[in-house]
């Protein structure tokens, strides 16, 4: 069967006002902070690519169709595409498909009519996107990439004897947490590289051109993530430690405030740190790896987080939290009861559909993109019927249910976390060895770390 890409970069008003209503509205609920760095580099140039660490599956495209106005065409893997259900809806969705080695060769050869199809997206000046990982992981690091964006942009260079000006954009995505809703969410978008630069080396050796612009793409998408390139326990400890070490690295980078940006740039500043650290004090560095190791197992042992054990003694905040769940109490209730059985449901319905955890998420947005308008319309018609309200308190009773639902969401963490506090306090009060011990080993955490 011959390949029909459709005409995904075709304008779809329906496809518009969905995005910019109800999708960014969920979006921007299902994350409780989104910061977006270096959105004007997408817009600098008309002919761009947007090369994009992958790390959570579909939501890595939500996220980003989230943060940009801009349209955006994408490219996904093919075996998406085998059903006959799923494939308009892609297309409607402006994605197209790219084969991989394991689609088999004649599949792959697909890959040179998706090419060219790239090529006109690009000379329209729309934006495409694509992972160059080609598949995802939920480690904070950059796999090896593939040659599919150079290998893009040279092609569309050289169809247009490279008056294309076409640049690529390194994009990195940091999630606080992949799988719940409700956490931070930052989305890097770097300075643009541009294709031309390599025309020359282009024209004498392709192969070398390519090679060389898709090292010089994965430096620039380590700079924008999270990047911790290691592949054993060492992993797991760094994961601990950049944490840990935050409030070190930003009093050495003389950060303040509390926004996703300082945060990112504090945990770059550990790793950067450590990986110094292993090469120029490997007696340190093993001692702390070591002592990071220990300290989570004994987090995880205790029931604590890195968080809580941090806050150690703050009773201010502690009283400030009780007043505020007290206060929103009836909030979280009319949330809990409008709302917790959904959530149950789409948690449920995301665990037994996903095998792979990472589609979670994805799993648990989607349904929720689908079955709240149907649940408000329902709740509508009873506000409106059996409550016999006005028709134009609707948007109201709409707005101030839907904000209770997620700060119910947001009320349960609260409580969770004040319970933890609590219980840590007075433990700390009557001087817990155990808990008492997570302090001391925070602490010597932090001393060896300002060695470094």
């Amino acid at each position: 069967m011959e390949l029909d890409l459709g005409k995904p970069e075709r304008f779809s008003l329906a496809y518009f006002l969905l995005r910019h209503t109800w999708f960014r509205l969920l979006f921007h609920s299902w994350y409780k902070r989104v910061q977006v760095v270096g959105a004007h580099h997408v817009y600098e140039h008309k002919s761009t690519i947007l090369a994009i660490n992958h790390q959570n599956t579909a939501m890595d495209a939500l996220v980003v169709l989230g943060a940009l106005p801009k349209p955006v065409l994408w490219l996904a893997r093919a075996d998406m595409f085998k059903s006959n259900v799923a494939r308009p809806v892609l297309q409607w969705l402006k994605i197209m498909p790219i084969f991989r080695q394991r689609d088999g060769l004649k599949a792959l050869a697909n890959n040179e009519k998706v090419f060219e199809k790239c090529v006109d997206v690009l000379a329209q000046s729309t934006t495409l996107a694509l992972f160059p990982e080609a598949t995802h992981w939920g480690f904070r690091r950059l796999r090896e990439t593939k040659k599919a964006v150079p290998r893009i942009a040279f092609l569309a260079e050289e169809q247009h004897n490279f008056s294309l000006d076409v640049h690529i954009v390194p994009t990195g995505i940091y999630y606080e947490n992949y799988f719940d809703p409700r956490s931070d969410l930052l989305i890097h978008f770097g300075k643009p590289i541009a294709v031309a630069q390599f025309k020359h080396e282009y024209e004498k050796n392709p192969q070398q051109a390519q090679q060389d612009l898709k090292d010089l793409l994965d430096d620039a998408m380590k700079a924008q993530m999270i990047a911790i390139q290691h592949f054993d326990a060492e992993y797991d400890a760094y994961e601990t430690l950049r944490y840990v070490c935050a409030g070190a690295a930003r009093e050495r980078l003389s950060l303040s405030g509390v926004s996703l940006q300082s945060q990112f740039a504090a945990h770059k500043k550990v790793i950067e740190v450590l990986d110094t650290a292993k090469e120029e004090q490997p007696e340190v560095f093993a001692e702390i790896i070591t002592q990071a190791q220990d300290y989570k197992r004994n987090l995880a042992q205790q029931n604590y987080t890195d968080e809580v054990v941090k806050k150690n003694g703050s009773a201010w905040s502690v009283a400030w939290r009780l007043i505020v769940l007290l206060l929103t109490m009836p909030i979280f209730m009319v949330g809990a009861v409008l709302h917790g059985y959904l959530y149950c449901a789409v948690t449920a319905l995301a665990r037994k559909a996903a095998k792979d955890k990472q589609f979670r998420s994805t799993v648990a947005f989607g349904a929720l993109f689908l079955l709240m308008p149907i649940i408000y319309i329902v709740y509508a018609l009873l506000w409106l019927r059996v409550a016999n309200m006005p028709l134009w308190s609707l948007v109201p009773f709409w707005v101030g249910i839907y904000l209770a639902a997620w700060w119910s969401f947001d009320y349960a963490a609260c409580a969770k976390k004040t319970f933890k506090l609590i219980l840590f306090n007075l433990r700390c009060a009557k001087n817990n060895i155990s808990v008492c011990g997570l302090v001391k080993q925070r602490m010597k955490i932090i001393g060896l770390f300002g060695a470094m």
